[in-house]
């Protein structure tokens, strides 16, 4: 990815590396939860090229702020980033999430111990239907 101060000058690297550690150290946990995430996310070439290509024909000109209405009109942007705070929520939790086994009896169904856990995997039969 390029950054660029102006339209004729590319911001080097190490301001880039600098400005995303500031972020991350300035919102300490929430922030940087949410932030390693979508940064572990682009490491997909795909996934950065589909973020990068849709806010170009949205807006045309790099140094100007669009609009709110812009903004939210980015689908795969919209998504990336729902899906990002869905599966991997910015409040941080040290307490540790013990899973019983699926063979083990308990009184109700147990859940998986993360937002990504559940959404990542089939609901059990025992759970089918609860949603609706």
């Amino acid at each position: 990815m390029q950054a660029r101060y102006s339209a004729s000058q590319i911001t080097p690297d190490c301001d880039i590396i600098s400005e995303v550690i500031a972020h991350m150290v300035a919102g300490s946990d929430t922030t940087t939860i949410s932030l390693s995430y979508f940064l572990r996310d682009e490491r997909r070439p795909d996934t950065v090229a589909k973020l990068q290509a849709e806010p170009d024909p949205a807006m045309p000109d790099p140094l100007s702020i669009p609009n709110i209405t812009v903004l939210q009109n980015l689908p795969y942007l919209n998504a990336f980033n729902e899906e990002g705070l869905r599966l991997h929520g910015a409040v941080p939790s040290l307490l540790e999430r013990v899973v019983p086994s699926p063979t083990s009896k308990t009184v109700s169904p147990a859940s998986p111990s993360t937002p990504w856990a559940m959404h990542s995997r089939p609901a059990p039969s025992s759970l089918t239907g609860l949603a609706s």
